[in-house]
C-alpha cells in the first residue's frame, strides 16, 4: 500500500506545479528564518501552542483507541478473531475516509456566516467521540458495538484537516514547514507514544489486582466486574474518555478573540495571531 501512496503522490506532484512559497499571503514574510528566530516566533505565538497542545492531547485520546480496539473486540468481547479484524478494517476504511472529508465540508458551509468554525468542528470532534467510547464498555457484541466503533473513528478523524487548516493561517509562510514539523512531532511522541502503553499497564494492573476501585467493588459490582472481564476496554475508556473532552477545552480556549478577527478572502482562512 506504501508503493500505491507514493506513486499517487509522485503524480500529484508531477500533474500540479509547486506553488510560490507565501504567494496568497499578502504582507506576510516567506522566507524562512534561521532556526533560532524561528523557535523564538513560534513560543510566542500562543495560538500556535493552544492548537499544539489540544491536537496532542486528542491524539493521546484517539490513536490508541485505534490501536487496541482489535485487542478489544476479540479479547474482552468476544468476537472470533478473523470477523473482528475484518468488520474494523472495514468500518475504520470507511470512517476514516469519510471523518476529514465531513470535517472539511462542515467547516466550509459554516465558515462565511460563523467565522471560527474551523475551531468549533475540532471541539465537536472531541466532544462528539466521548459518548461511543463510554459505550466500548456497556455494549456487547452486534450492530450497537460496530456503530459506536463507526461513529468514533468517524468523529475522531473530522478534526484532522481543521488541524491543520488553522495551522497554516496562525503561521507566517515562512515557518509553515517548521510548524507543520513540531505539530507532528509533539503529538506522537507525547500523544500516541505515552497513552498506548499507559493504556496497557492499567489493563494489566486491573486484570492482576481485580480492580481499581479501591474498595467501591462492593459498592458497584458491574464496575469490579468490568475491571475483571473487560480490563482493556475499562482502560481504555478510563484514559481516552477524560482526554477527549480536556482536549476539547483546549480547542475552546485557541479560538481568537474578537480583537483577533477571522477573515475570508480568496478561499483562503485568515486567522490573525
Amino acid at each position: 500500500s506504501s508503493d500505491v501512496c507514493s506513486s499517487d503522490l509522485a503524480l500529484t506532484m508531477a500533474l500540479f506545479p509547486e506553488p510560490k512559497r507565501g504567494g496568497v499571503d499578502e504582507g506576510q514574510p516567506a522566507e524562512r528564518p534561521l532556526l533560532r528566530e524561528a523557535t523564538r516566533s513560534l513560543l510566542r505565538n500562543r495560538p500556535f501552542l493552544l492548537l499544539t497542545l489540544a491536537y496532542t492531547v486528542q491524539v493521546f485520546a484517539y490513536n490508541p483507541v485505534e490501536f487496541w480496539l482489535p485487542t478489544v473486540l476479540q479479547r474482552d468481547k468476544g468476537i472470533p478473531l478473523v470477523q473482528a479484524n475484518t468488520i474494523y478494517g472495514v468500518l475504520v476504511f470507511v470512517a476514516g475516509f469519510l471523518g476529514p472529508l465531513l470535517g472539511g465540508f462542515l467547516a466550509d458551509l459554516l465558515v462565511r456566516r460563523w467565522r471560527t468554525s474551523y475551531y468549533w468542528i475540532c471541539v465537536a470532534s472531541a466532544l462528539g467521540a466521548v459518548l461511543p467510547i463510554l459505550g466500548f464498555v456497556f455494549l456487547g457484541k452486534g450492530i450497537p458495538l460496530f456503530s459506536a466503533v463507526f461513529v468514533e473513528v468517524l468523529l475522531g478523524n473530522m478534526s484532522t484537516g481543521m488541524v491543520f487548516a488553522i495551522l497554516m493561517a496562525i503561521v507566517i509562510p515562512g515557518l509553515r514547514g517548521t510548524a507543520t514539523a513540531i505539530i507532528l512531532t509533539v503529538m506522537h511522541l507525547l500523544g500516541d507514544g505515552l497513552s498506548q502503553p499507559l493504556i496497557g499497564q492499567i489493563s494489566s494492573a486491573l486484570q492482576s489486582s481485580g480492580s481499581l476501585l479501591l474498595g467501591f467493588g462492593g459498592r458497584f459490582p458491574i464496575l469490579e466486574q468490568m475491571a475483571h472481564h473487560q480490563h482493556l476496554t475499562l482502560a481504555l475508556a478510563c484514559v481516552a474518555a477524560p482526554s477527549m473532552f480536556l482536549s476539547a477545552c483546549l480547542y475552546m480556549l485557541a479560538i481568537p478573540r474578537a480583537a483577533s478577527p477571522v477573515l475570508v478572502r480568496n478561499d483562503v482562512l485568515e486567522i490573525g495571531a
